[in-house]
């Protein structure tokens, strides 16, 4: 087990913004750490805030645009810690700059070793996923056998190595976040928070599974809680076709009033 790490939060996120000259400091949390985004003394800051100095490996597009309508454009890939520093900088050759694109990826991290399981669990007890270059111990056996979606998912797969090669990383990791303690689960199957799941990044086989599952006898329509509702609403508000075309059975099931069901038609 020397080479699986414990990963709390994102061990490999790309993000992606657009700064202005009116642009305040913009920041983002990549691969578990505070990284901030800003312009000062004609130059581009990219600096992190740690708690530690970790091992790390980062990946940063930078293209500045300026009025002539050129842009210097950038390639960098750096490894912290740096030298005597937290962070890099890349030059802004004219004042009259417009905006900068930055493409932003953390490509490695070296957390915490793993070096075995709590003393009350087993390695048994969990799988080892493969997610880009990582590789992360779940000790998840007791979300999977209440959990018929992803006991479904083990009961297919040959081994506990279980590779996720059509699914995009940040995807599995929002699910470790989603049904790891201590986020808490509102149905014993999972059922509302594996929906949520499917929603935000628009997953239609998990979507599918969850509405085949909702019409067996095993389903309790109270696990689809107004809470949850609620939280679905914000993360489709801005499709609301998509919203209308996969959950329409979910709203039969709902005991909601009539103005819930209004907003959901209208996708509000």
């Amino acid at each position: 087990m020397s080479e699986v790490y414990r990963i709390w939060e994102d061990a490999v996120q790309e993000k992606s913004l657009v700064l202005t000259k009116e642009s305040k400091v913009q920041y983002c949390y990549v691969a578990n750490y505070l990284w901030f985004f800003f312009v000062e003394d004609k130059q581009f800051h990219i600096v992190a805030c740690f708690k530690d100095t970790p091992a790390i490996e980062y990946q940063a597009s930078v293209k500045i645009w300026f009025k002539n309508e050129e842009c210097s454009y950038f390639e960098r890939t750096e490894q912290f810690p740096f030298d005597n520093k937290t962070g890099d900088d890349y030059d802004i050759m004219d004042p009259d700059w417009i905006s900068i694109e930055v493409t932003f990826r953390v490509t490695k991290l070296y957390g915490e070793e793993y070096v075995g399981p709590p003393e009350n669990e087993s390695e048994e007890d969990g799988m080892v996923v493969i997610v880009g270059d990582q590789k992360i111990f779940l000790n998840m056996n007791r979300i999977i056998l209440q959990s018929d979606v992803l006991d479904e998912v083990r009961a297919n797969s040959d081994d506990v190595m279980m590779t996720l090669f059509e699914v995009n990383p940040e995807v599995f990791l929002e699910m470790l976040r989603v049904l790891n303690p201590p986020y808490k689960r509102i149905s014993t199957h999972y059922f509302t928070e594996l929906l949520l799941l499917a929603c935000r990044f628009r997953i239609h086989t998990l979507l599918l599974k969850l509405d085949t599952f909702s019409k067996t006898p095993q389903y309790d329509p109270n696990w689809f809680t107004k809470t949850a509702w609620r939280k679905i609403q914000r993360i489709l508000r801005e499709d609301p076709c998509f919203s209308i075309q996969i959950l329409e059975n979910f709203r039969c099931t709902c005991h909601f009033g009539e103005s819930e069901k209004n907003n959901f038609r209208f996708g509000l």
